[in-house]
């Protein structure tokens, strides 16, 4: 029901891979039901997203050290939602610890035009860009 799908991109030096899971719409409503508000979520389904970044990287103006790390998410109704760069990789999506959090940073969220059905993880313009159902996020992405 949720294929593993991978991104591989590069910025300049950075070199920067994203393994997750597409879940789908079907027909639900998915932000504030099936992504409930203020709630860390995984970003994805089954085993945790996944970012390996190749080099040092300024994830929204916030330094991450070259690593592997769990991708995990915070969306706010009001206010600034948070991606979660966590230190914990290859693990389960019901595994979340926020001790283990490396650092959160603000999204950007603009709505979408037409609904995306399946979750889709990119980058796009040295932004990396989350889109599900009616709403895109965002967060500038660049080599340290």
């Amino acid at each position: 029901m949720s294929p593993r799908d991978t991104v591989a991109e590069t910025i300049g030096t950075l070199g920067i891979t994203i393994d997750y899971s597409r879940p789908a719409r079907r027909g639900r409503t998915i932000w504030g039901d099936v992504v409930p508000f203020d709630r860390v979520w995984r970003l994805g389904a089954d085993m945790a997203t996944q970012i390996t970044l190749s080099a040092d990287a300024m994830v929204g103006g916030t330094f991450v050290p070259a690593g592997r790390y769990s991708l995990w998410m915070l969306p706010q109704q009001a206010g600034s939602s948070m991606l979660v760069i966590n230190k914990q990789a290859q693990i389960f999506g019901t595994q979340y610890n926020a001790k283990e959090d490396l650092v959160r940073v603000p999204l950007t969220r603009a709505p979408l035009a037409t609904q995306v059905e399946r979750l889709t993880l990119a980058i796009d313009s040295a932004r990396l860009v989350i889109r599900w159902g009616d709403l895109e996020w965002s967060v500038p992405i660049a080599p340290k």
